[in-house]
């Protein structure tokens, strides 16, 4: 939006009539923001659900969690659904699955990887020969390192919140579901044998 069209916008939504109900809106924005973003978040997790061969019901889950208050602002809420492997004991879980939404500086991005239970464990962990074998894999793959993830891969990113939740309810909501879910599955299909192995090697010698 140029300048010109920005300020025409502004002198609308701040004159007249027009003002009080903007600012009745700026106090809503977190719940505003949830309420567009949640139906897109379901759509993708039931869609997970459906589509994922051997995907069980029951341990898939949908979390909202807020971001610390920066600069003022309490920003918008980042999302995950997270998946268990149901072969395994919920004490067994050390790596798990995730599609994320969440802050990357001043944009927000969506995308798929292994996140680490609990925080990341002791470096010797990571030398495990299965854990690494996994990594190298998913290194080779084009999925890159993280803190709390193990090794994550951006599917798409947006300038601002805004931005995102714009996408959510336009054209480009069907072609984002898809790119996430054709990710997940193929991330799943390919390591799903691997993880669970490195997860039965590290509760033998233990996280810490």
């Amino acid at each position: 939006m140029t300048g010109q069209a920005e300020g025409k916008l502004l002198d609308f939504l701040t004159g007249g009539d027009n003002l009080p109900y903007v600012l009745e809106i700026l106090k809503r924005s977190k719940r505003i923001r949830k309420r567009v973003f949640t139906p897109f978040w379901r759509d993708l997790y039931h869609g997970l659900q459906e589509n994922t061969p051997g995907l069980p019901a029951s341990p898939a889950s949908m979390e909202w969690w807020p971001l610390a208050e920066e600069a003022g602002e309490i920003d918008d809420k980042q999302a995950w659904l997270w998946y268990w492997d149901s072969r395994l004991k919920n004490e067994t879980q050390c790596l798990y699955y995730g599609v994320y939404c969440e802050r990357s500086g001043d944009k927000r991005c969506l995308g798929v990887g292994l996140l680490w239970e609990g925080g990341a464990p002791d470096r010797n962990v990571y030398e495990l020969k299965s854990v690494a074998n996994l990594g190298a894999h998913l290194t080779s793959e084009g999925f890159k390192k993280g803190e709390i993830c193990f090794r994550y891969r951006e599917i798409s990113q947006f300038a601002s919140v805004e931005d995102l939740l714009a996408s959510t309810i336009t054209s480009e909501k069907e072609s984002l579901l898809r790119q996430i879910s054709e990710s997940f599955r193929s991330l799943v299909a390919d390591t799903l044998d691997m993880v669970v192995k490195a997860n039965e090697e590290i509760v033998k010698v233990g996280r810490r």
